[in-house]
């Protein structure tokens, strides 16, 4: 029953969402206190991935065809970095309900071991690969454009994994206040150095797209140093730093961390190659399907980055419950972020459908990039729930310190279905670049239907074991 309170000739309308479920209103609220930090700070990187998207756009279509051509290939190699990262938080999650805080702080150092050898391995890879792209069948212009921005990005890979490090731990200790901060100060940094060096204002020089991959690089670079900052001046923090020192390097942790965060990894890294090989197929039809297609992942990369927020509030409040083995409050905690997400993506799905022809000028004037931008935006519309329910539902599962089979859903959805699928209709079918765009709703839509039965397998299996332990 909703309750409605009158007041004075006001009518005063009373949490609808605790209203209508007695059951999961408090879930509600501890998991939007836990996300929003979160949202904020992805919001904030949205902000500045949508700055540099128009910034560069101003350049002319070659500026942003490059931008989403060198941009999408070295967020690959970021997005395996993140993957192998978040392993962390689940773990020190479990510790520290449990108040182990040694062993948090070992977990801690050997994370950031781990992280920092392999940002430096994947950069070499990545920066080598770099030197492929005029065999990728791009434009002469696109590749020359787009080749000293992606190396710029690439090399800020190593200050931006170690700031990850940070991040995680202090996620997994439900922190999530301090990382929304400091990458909202880096995104000032960032969008005023794109201001100096995009354009060549106040005296500096003007380097195009190069400028926007230099301004990235310095605004990761100060990330880690904020983060170190706060923890030498906060003693609760301080104290897991001071622990490195008796810390000696241990096989099994790094071997469980690798177990965690590599799967993680390789997930996200399935996903995107998706995305980035979908971005490759759309350069074969030139430089405007690019534009539009980099417009339209831009945008709809907001609701990607919400999601993703919530899923990693998710997976910190389902490993908080699982340490302490409440398995039926971890998933009401899931459930309760299945109910947000679905709101809120479909809300998303209905602003980008009716809003898709604005939101294509605010990045170019040409007319053909802007009416195929808005055809696509209509696709992007089309798969936001299915998109918001699978990044949640694989939250949980890490929460849970499941992560071995979805990486194996993954190569299924999105290194088989999505691709095929884009293929088939986009040259076999001759849909063109609308039939690439649907390949990713086949990809999204499998994963969600996949992550969310596992999902409800697992956590009711283990309740069952409990209650039949008690």
């Amino acid at each position: 029953m909703i309750r409605l309170i009158k007041d004075k000739n006001t009518i005063i309308y009373k949490g609808i969402l605790t209203a209508l479920s007695p059951v999961y209103g408090n879930e509600y609220k501890q998991n939007l206190k836990l996300a929003f930090p979160i949202l904020m700070a992805q919001a904030g990187q949205v902000v500045v991935q949508y700055a540099d998207t128009i910034m560069v756009g101003q350049l002319g279509v070659d500026a942003l065809a490059a931008a989403s051509f060198g941009g999408s290939i070295a967020m690959l190699c970021i997005l395996i970095c993140m993957g192998v990262a978040m392993g962390l938080t689940p773990i020190a999650g479990s510790f520290f309900v449990k108040k182990q805080y040694r062993e948090m702080s070992a977990y801690f150092k050997h994370s950031i071991i781990l992280n920092l050898l392999l940002s430096i391995l994947l950069g070499i890879i990545f920066y080598v690969f770099g030197f492929m792209f005029p065999y990728l069948g791009q434009t002469d212009e696109v590749v020359r454009l787009s080749l000293p921005y992606y190396l710029s990005l690439i090399v800020s890979i190593i200050p931006f994994m170690l700031f990850l490090s940070f991040k995680q731990f202090t996620e997994g200790v439900g922190n999530t206040r301090i990382a929304m901060q400091i990458t909202i100060i880096a995104n000032i940094v960032n969008i005023g150095f794109n201001y100096l060096l995009i354009y060549g204002n106040w005296g500096f020089p003007a380097l195009g797209v190069t400028g926007a991959g230099i301004a990235t690089l310095i605004s990761r670079l100060i990330m880690p140093v904020l983060f170190l900052g706060y923890y030498l001046k906060s003693d609760s923090y301080k104290r897991f730093l001071v622990f490195f020192s008796t810390t000696p390097i241990q096989k099994n942790i790094m071997q469980h961390l690798s177990k965690m965060g590599f799967p993680i990894g390789l997930q996200f890294m399935m996903e995107h190659s998706a995305f980035m090989f979908n971005m490759i197929m759309m350069g074969w039809f030139g430089a405007v399907a690019l534009a539009a297609h980099q417009i339209t992942l831009q945008t709809t990369m907001f609701g990607f980055m919400i999601a993703t927020g919530i899923a990693n509030a998710t997976m910190i409040r389902v490993s908080h419950k699982v340490g302490c083995q409440d398995y039926a409050g971890a998933k009401r905690a899931a459930s309760a972020s299945f109910h947000i997400i679905s709101l809120f993506m479909f809300g998303l799905a209905l602003v980008y459908y009716f809003t898709r022809g604005y939101i294509a000028q605010i990045f170019t004037a040409d007319q053909e990039v802007i009416a195929m931008a808005s055809k696509l935006l209509i696709i992007g519309a089309v798969y936001q729930i299915s998109d918001g329910l699978q990044l949640v539902s694989v939250g949980a599962l890490r929460g849970i310190g499941d992560v071995k089979v979805p990486m194996y859903y993954s190569f299924i959805c999105y290194m088989i279905a999505s691709l095929a699928t884009a293929y088939v209709l986009g040259f076999e079918f001759g849909l063109k670049e609308e039939g690439l765009w649907f390949g990713f709703v086949a990809g999204l839509t499998l994963a969600s239907v996949l992550y969310l039965s596992r999902w409800e397998r697992l956590i009711r299996s283990k309740i069952r074991v409990r209650l039949a332990y008690c």
